[in-house]
């Protein structure tokens, strides 16, 4: 896979702009606007945000789980760049004793050295997930609603944002997650899509 710092957040905007891709969702807000805004400022930290609102939906522990490796490039890209940035992954503290997400950490302290990898635990119940909570309860920081975590010098991003960006950085943009849409057997399943695609027009 190709180096985390070898594009920068500009960078990264223009091959999301570039291929009509994008991440924009309760819990991971507009990425392109995140990464143009963090493209003048200082960024920190890096969220990659595991909650999931609805544990019979579990789209975030499918997505990480399935596409671990992916994920954890794409945090680490967003994390490259800046010896001090570091990378915290968000999740209940009930996902921890899981594999998936021993898999994903062991991915992780092997990808982000140097201890910019930590783990917090926070309550995964709606509507912890949202940005202006999820900044308090995992770095205790305050972030007024509508208002971007770039603000605060933090980079917000679920775990299909983070595949996202790890197939942005290899240039593998003929399919890209857009979302999670549940099958009538109740089983979460990531909408893969042909950019530009809306998700309503992918589910239609």
């Amino acid at each position: 896979m190709a180096s985390p710092d070898s594009v920068g957040f500009a960078g990264l905007v223009g091959r999301l702009r570039a291929a009509g891709a994008n991440a924009a969702r309760f819990g991971s807000p507009d990425l392109v606007g995140q990464l143009a805004q963090a493209a003048h400022r200082t960024v920190d930290t890096v969220i990659l945000n595991l909650l999931d609102d609805d544990p019979a939906f579990p789209h975030q522990r499918r997505v990480a789980g399935v596409w671990c490796g992916r994920v954890i490039h794409g945090l680490a890209v967003l994390a490259g760049g800046d010896p001090k940035r570091r990378a915290v992954i968000a999740a209940d503290s009930a996902q921890s004793r899981e594999p998936w997400m021993r898999r994903l950490l062991e991915s992780g302290t092997a990808a982000i050295r140097d201890g910019r990898l930590a783990v917090a635990a926070v309550r995964g119940d709606y509507p912890q997930a949202h940005p202006s909570l999820l900044l308090r309860s995992a770095l205790g920081l305050r972030l007024r609603p509508r208002r971007s975590p770039v603000e605060r010098g933090v980079i917000v991003v679920d775990a299909a944002a983070a595949l996202l960006v790890s197939l942005m950085i290899e240039g593998d943009t003929a399919a890209v997650p857009l979302g999670v849409c549940e099958t009538e057997g109740n089983e979460p399943v990531l909408v893969w899509v042909s950019p530009p695609c809306t998700l309503a027009d992918a589910v239609q």
